[in-house]
């Protein structure tokens, strides 16, 4: 078994419902070891009259390969509605999973790139981490979740709900 963080997202629909519903999928691929509290920012990236995201961090300990368990994450987004496309720029959505550490691993493929290449940028991720994994040092930059919180160049105000 791995341990493997997910970042759950979203900003449309009953957020805090859908990652209920979202974790009792998860369990389908793993253990669910702990999860953060729900956090709310302004939509990173996008207009300023978007709805505010929510998201939060689960640790899951699984079998599954770090490809299984992507293919199986898009199915669940899929699932509640996510629905992708390949313009550029983001999107409001109802459920977002991004794969952030599967174990201390470094991957980079085509579909896939773990550690995920932006987390040490976004407050929104920073965190709900630093509430689960606080001393986990980021594989790639050598520092750990803490450090990389309060280094984050991100000026957005991320709130604990």
């Amino acid at each position: 078994m791995t341990k493997v963080v997910v970042l759950m997202g979203g900003n449309l629909g009953n957020v805090i419902q859908t990652f209920i519903l979202t974790q009792r999928e998860l369990q389908k691929f793993g253990n669910i070891v702990e999860g953060s509290s729900i956090y709310s920012s302004k939509a990173w990236g996008m207009e300023e009259d978007t709805p505010d995201f929510y998201n939060q961090a689960i640790v899951l300990e699984t079998s599954l390969s770090p490809e299984l368990l992507l293919k199986s994450l898009l199915e669940v987004e899929r699932n509640f509605g996510r629905k992708r496309n390949n313009e550029a720029g983001y999107s409001s959505r109802e459920l977002d999973l991004d794969i952030i550490f599967y174990g201390n691993k470094i991957i980079k493929t085509n579909v896939l790139e773990i550690p995920h290449p932006q987390m040490h940028l976004r407050n929104f991720t920073l965190e709900p981490l630093v509430e689960v994994i606080p001393q986990f040092i980021h594989p790639v930059l050598g520092k750990t979740i803490k450090e990389l919180s309060k280094s984050s160049p991100d000026q957005e105000k991320v709130t604990k709900c």
